[in-house]
């Protein structure tokens, strides 16, 4: 029998059968997969080792098709996620989409699972709001420049110019900051400060092994999220499906 491992993290599962469920995994060494969980919906204690949102190494079992999950060893649960709905809403996005923008054998897959990975392990341990959305707001960022779809935060996206006014726009469409004379033909621009082109610049070249410092103004919950929001319209724009859990966040 061709067996192999690999740490991986849970995103969903459905039925395949009146006792089988596919489970949707994004592994550190083989990108996006689907695999089988045998009986799954018919013994508790197997469902519960393919929840979701979990991070495994899954001993798995080459299938022509689709591989079987033989058995599973828990790395981190992430427990400070499970009780709180608004971590809770905002990883389920996370995870979402990274089914989006993953592959399978992915050559990026190591950085992805990373991503996801801190990414999680922040959003557990945040202590308060603000944390959570700065965790969620460094994801967006990062997966956007592993999938190639980087923002420019430096220039105008248009002109290439550097800002010689204090006056400039983000682009969802263009996908960076706008000047004044250029954002004139972009309806869809959103006023924006010189500070949050900074603190967003310092969030996409940060990762959660480094911290930065940024102004003290934008570390409240409205800041943050009107940050957060822009860049989940970019990234609602770049995705090939649509976003579900985007309307779930609206009712948070």
């Amino acid at each position: 029998m061709n067996k192999f491992s690999t740490s991986a993290i849970t995103l969903k599962s459905y039925d395949l059968s009146e006792s089988d469920k596919i489970v949707v995994l994004y592994s550190k060494e083989h990108g996006l997969m689907r695999a089988v969980a045998k009986g799954a919906k018919k013994t508790s204690k197997r469902a519960a080792g393919i929840d979701n949102l979990l991070a495994k190494r899954f001993l798995l079992l080459k299938g022509k098709n689709l591989d079987t999950i033989c058995q599973s060893e828990g790395i981190n649960h992430f427990s400070g996620i499970r009780n709180d709905i608004f971590k809770l809403s905002y990883s389920i996005y996370c995870s979402e989409l990274i089914n989006i923008f993953g592959v399978e054998e992915d050559p990026t897959s190591e950085d992805m699972y990373n991503l996801l990975y801190f990414t999680f392990e922040n959003i557990s341990k945040a202590k308060n709001p603000c944390n959570t959305i700065l965790s969620v707001l460094k994801f967006q960022m990062n997966l956007m420049d592993i999938a190639g779809y980087a923002l420019e935060m430096d220039d105008c996206v248009k002109c290439g110019h550097s800002f010689e006014s204090q006056e400039m726009y983000f682009s969802t469409r263009g996908g960076g900051v706008l000047c004044r004379e250029c954002s004139v033909f972009d309806e869809d621009k959103k006023l924006i400060s010189d500070k949050i082109r900074l603190f967003l610049k310092k969030v996409a070249s940060s990762d959660f092994n480094s911290s930065f410092f940024y102004d003290k103004e934008l570390k409240n919950e409205a800041t943050l999220m009107f940050c957060l929001n822009l860049i989940k319209e970019y990234i609602s724009l770049k995705s090939p499906k649509r976003i579900k859990s985007t309307h779930m966040l609206e009712c948070i």
